[in-house]
């Protein structure tokens, strides 16, 4: 699902990438989805393009959502959050890779993200520090639950700091 890159980078996605995965590392997990959309961005084009405010984020396998299907990522739940909202105009990027260094993830930003979409927040990673136990399996499994607990910690913050409009507005 990556190649290699030679700049800061070191890798990025694959654009039109999609795959079921499964981990050797956890045989007990059930197999999920990886979709990257024609951008290079896990999910589908239609969450970030075209929209009035983006939310990016970036990093590692916990924000990408690695070991979970696409629709269990946080990134996805939030998109989900800004619909069932009223926020339709809002979108967001996942345009995090697994493995990646901080310096990696923000070298992406850099040229795969920024200036090219309306950005207004950028999500390192998603932990409440008040809900750790959100995490489990090393915080990259996320059950659907905890996701869209993350996904909701997100949105509340991002309302409360200015970052997006109230629900409904």
């Amino acid at each position: 699902m990556t190649r290699h890159v030679d700049d800061g980078r070191v890798a990025t996605l694959v654009p039109n990438y999609h795959s079921i995965l499964t981990d050797d590392d956890y045989p007990a997990n059930e197999p999920w989805s990886v979709t990257i959309d024609r951008n290079g961005f896990r999910g589908h084009h239609e969450h970030s393009e075209g929209k009035q405010a983006v939310v990016a984020f970036i990093g590692d396998s916990v924000p990408f959502g690695w070991g979970v299907p696409d629709y269990s990522s946080v990134p996805w739940q939030l998109q989900q959050l800004f619909q069932v909202d009223g926020l339709a105009a809002y979108g967001v990027l996942n345009g995090a890779v697994p493995s990646y260094s901080l310096r990696r993830a923000v070298e992406r930003y850099k040229r795969e993200i920024a200036g090219q979409y309306p950005i207004v927040a950028v999500v390192v990673q998603t932990l409440d520090p008040c809900r750790d136990d959100l995490f489990v399996d090393m915080c990259c499994h996320l059950s659907d639950e905890s996701a869209r607990a993350q996904a909701i910690y997100v949105r509340d913050a991002m309302t409360r700091a200015g970052g997006i409009g109230a629900p409904g507005s």
